[in-house]
Parts: C-alpha cells; sequence; structure tokens
C-alpha cells in the first residue's frame, strides 16, 4: 500500500524528471490518501489534460526507480465517464515545494461521482469516508451527477441505480 509520505516522495521524484510545468489531478485512492480521508492507496491515479502532458509524466515515471502502478487519465475522462470542463479548476491545490508539477485534488464530491461508477465495497466505504469527514452537500451532488451521468460509457440505468443507492444510504 501507498502512504501520503510514499506519494509526496513519489511526486517529487517525478517533478525532478520533467522538463515543462504540468498539473496533474489526483484522482481515486491518491485524491483521497492525499485530502487525509484514508491511510493509503493500492495505486497512484492521476489525471492530466493534455496527450503531451501524458507522454511526459509517464516518460517521467519510466525514469524512476518505483513499485507503484500509475494509472494515468486524460482530459477528465476517469475510468468510465467524462467529468464536466471545471473538474480541474474545482480541484483543490495542493502545498507542495516541487519546480514543475502542480498537484491538485478531485474535489469530494467529483470524488463520489467516479467512485459510483463502479461502486464496489472498497468504493462504498471510501464514499463513507468522505460523507464523514467532509461536508458534502447534497444538492451539489445531485447536480454535479446530473452533468456527469450522460458521460458514461456503460448503462445509465445502473450508474443511476447506484447513484441512488449512495443518496439513500448516505444522505
Amino acid at each position: 500500500m501507498i502512504s501520503k509520505p510514499d506519494l509526496t516522495e513519489y511526486l517529487d521524484r517525478i517533478d525532478k524528471q520533467l522538463k515543462q510545468k504540468i498539473t496533474v489531478v489526483a484522482v481515486g485512492g491518491t485524491a483521497m490518501t492525499l485530502h487525509g480521508l484514508k491511510e493509503s492507496t493500492k495505486d497512484v491515479d492521476f489525471c492530466v489534460q493534455t496527450r503531451g502532458d501524458w507522454e511526459a509524466v509517464q516518460s517521467a515515471a519510466r525514469r524512476i526507480s518505483s513499485t507503484f502502478r500509475l494509472d494515468l487519465f486524460q482530459g477528465g475522462f476517469i475510468y468510465t465517464l467524462q467529468l464536466p470542463d471545471d473538474y480541474a479548476k474545482k480541484a483543490q491545490p495542493i502545498k507542495a515545494k516541487l519546480r514543475n508539477l502542480e498537484v491538485r485534488l478531485l474535489s469530494p464530491i467529483d470524488i463520489i461521482i467516479t467512485k459510483t461508477a463502479r461502486l464496489n465495497e472498497r468504493d462504498i466505504e471510501d464514499i463513507r469516508a468522505i460523507v464523514s469527514k467532509k461536508r458534502v452537500n447534497k444538492k451539489k451532488l445531485m447536480q454535479r451527477f446530473r452533468l456527469v451521468k450522460g458521460s458514461y460509457v456503460a448503462s445509465d440505468r445502473d450508474f443511476q441505480a447506484r447513484f441512488e443507492q449512495v443518496i439513500k444510504e448516505f444522505f
């Protein structure tokens, strides 16, 4: 498992390999770990804006010695859904002394939305942690879901049912 100090060191090492400024948005368990919502994550999940950024981060990650699995997404398309264009602006920047890497944390609402897309037991526990430790506005969550649900690549009906389950269980 990868702890917050492990992630911080990993980010520092990637930063030293980059030759240009790049913004990465931590998503999934990585965002939750950096938010302090869970102790560790099993892999490293980031989203970048462009194909060039994706290639630069992948190249930097290959040049450092690490056993971490890096899942790198592009343009707000995370797992099976497309987040609205403002996802990176809504993401919280972290304070870090990095030269070329700006790290932002996906908003708690957007983390809940992405976790709802799959909604396995680990996702349910992650949503529970978010709801218990962060103020999540139900109305804003529902508005955000309406923006995102049409981008889901699988069954809209299944995604809607999982979202309704999250609302019923946590709100």
